[in-house]
């Protein structure tokens, strides 16, 4: 809706006319999205023509009416509105919205935060059972190269327990790999 539709008054309702579900929304003041719960509560009748929804004159003068008044003849003379409260102004509805639309985005990145703190759980939690499972697996005895090798392959197993042992290092954060005596006392 166009701001400069909002500051003009609208003129007094016609219950002989029908209106659109945007102009009774208007008339109402309330939104398009609670104007459709009240026609689906069936608190407001509409008139259906093709596909089209209008709101009778009369639903939107007895919705607006306030509960137990007299029905009075709207005339010109007491259809002009009055000065609205505070709560009803433009400005603080602005204001309103505004204030509701940052506690959106300040639950948005709060969820989101505790999203990724779960996610970081979790992760650290399987991280912590790899390092157990690696501690458990240190403890078994190691496999042994029979006595009739060649120096060569003695070099190489080092080489290669030397690298698996800074790989493993480098997953642990750092934390040094106790060797076992086995790898120690082999002659190289």
């Amino acid at each position: 809706m166009k701001k400069s539709a909002e500051k003009r008054p609208l003129p007094p309702v016609d219950v002989a006319q029908r209106y659109t579900i945007k102009e009774a929304v208007s008339y109402l003041r309330i939104s398009h999205a609670s104007i459709y719960k009240e026609i689906n509560a069936r608190r407001i009748r509409v008139l259906k023509h093709g596909k089209r929804t209008f709101v009778p004159g009369s639903e939107i003068a007895r919705v607006s009416r306030l509960e137990g008044t007299q029905d009075a003849p709207v005339s010109r003379e007491t259809a002009v509105p009055e000065k609205p409260e505070p709560s009803a102004t433009t400005s603080y509805r602005l204001l309103d919205s505004r204030i509701h639309q940052a506690l959106m985005r300040d639950i948005a990145r709060q969820q989101a935060l505790w999203d990724a703190i779960q996610k970081f759980d979790g992760k650290l939690q399987q991280l912590t059972h790899l390092v157990e499972k690696l501690i458990a697996n240190s403890t078994q005895p190691t496999i042994r190269v029979a006595e009739a090798s060649s120096p060569a392959q003695f070099l190489r197993i080092k080489e290669v327990t030397a690298e698996v042992n800074d790989w493993i290092a480098q997953r642990t954060a750092g934390v040094p790999v106790e060797t076992d005596e086995v790898s120690n006392s082999l002659p190289g």
